[in-house]
């Protein structure tokens, strides 16, 4: 899985995530739901946002190159 997401609250500190993504196709039948783990090689935290309020809710920019899911990790299984 390869792509970037910017603004998830939490995203700092996140230890799993989901990611909606598009395969093949179009419209809602082209997209499935992935459980990630944070320590998954090929995710990172691209970047934490600089706020000028609500500091006590961190944001940041997660990046995801090339990052396997395994099948038991696709929720709901592929459209």
């Amino acid at each position: 899985m390869n792509g970037r997401k910017c603004y998830i609250s939490g995203g700092d500190l996140a230890r799993s995530l989901t990611v909606f993504a598009a395969l093949e196709g179009e419209g809602m039948e082209s997209w499935t739901c992935f459980y990630v783990s944070a320590d998954s090689p090929g995710f990172k935290v691209a970047r934490t946002e600089l706020k000028m309020g609500m500091r006590a809710s961190g944001a940041a920019e997660l990046e995801l190159n090339n990052v396997f899911v395994p099948d038991q990790n696709v929720v709901g299984g592929l459209r």
